[in-house]
């Protein structure tokens, strides 16, 4: 959301989003850019102020959030906390999964990817406290940042057909990464912004990304049939 948690930097924010903010939700999850650095961490108060639906739903000071819209429960996590955190964050996430049974689809935001393109052992914490709870409880997307580049990943199945979690990194901050020393993704877009549109119905749900030319760069499908979802990529 900021470069770095000052007031400059959120004077920025304000400006370029009071045209957006007062007439669109907005939900931002905090990313290590909105933490004060220290042998701590802490985050920014000024954070659960700007997105103030937080300060009911903070959990254990683990600045998380859930909220439905139609069919699909969006559920957000706070991938910057230490480890010991993140523990509780799990099981917090495990509650609202079991909450979010009946709806047909589930996307969760979190800034860390859970499988890094910058080494195998990056994000390792993340991973291991999340990675799990995302297959056990058949999230269907999931939202990442943080390693400047876009990367898509879909899970497969035992007959290797491409299946759900479907993973996203997108970048949209000036720094670009161009070298991927972790997990193979399925594509990888380096050297310009992405952004997405999220269309959802009853039985599909695409995700279209464009480059910072507008242009389609990326084109994915998750389909639903006897609760089994595929996804597909055009």
């Amino acid at each position: 959301i900021i470069d770095r948690p000052q007031d400059f930097f959120w004077n920025i924010y304000f400006s370029s989003m009071d045209s957006i903010s007062q007439y669109y939700p907005v939900i931002g999850i905090p990313g290590n850019h909105e933490y004060i650095k220290g042998v701590l961490q802490t985050l920014d108060e000024r954070f659960i102020h700007v997105y103030p639906y937080f300060i009911d739903s903070r959990q254990k000071k683990n600045t998380v959030y859930s909220t439905t819209y139609g069919n699909t429960a969006i559920i957000t996590l706070d991938s910057n906390r230490e480890y010991w955190h993140l523990s509780s964050q799990a099981n917090w996430l495990e509650e609202k999964l079991k909450e979010a049974e009946n709806f047909k689809w589930k996307i969760v935001v979190l800034h860390h990817p859970i499988y890094s393109i910058k080494g195998k052992f990056n994000n390792y914490p993340v991973k291991f406290a999340f990675e799990k709870l995302m297959k056990k409880y058949n999230v269907d997307l999931v939202l990442q940042g943080h390693e400047h580049a876009y990367a898509r990943l879909a899970n497969t199945d035992k007959d290797d057909v491409p299946t759900t979690p479907l993973y996203i990194i997108g970048v949209t901050a000036p720094k670009k990464l161009y070298k991927v020393k972790g997990k193979e993704y399925d594509k990888y877009g380096f050297g310009k912004h992405f952004y997405h549109i999220i269309n959802v119905d009853n039985n599909s749900l695409s995700v279209l990304t464009y480059n910072d030319d507008h242009e389609l760069f990326d084109n994915v499908h998750i389909t639903k049939e006897n609760n089994k979802a595929v996804v597909s990529f055009d």
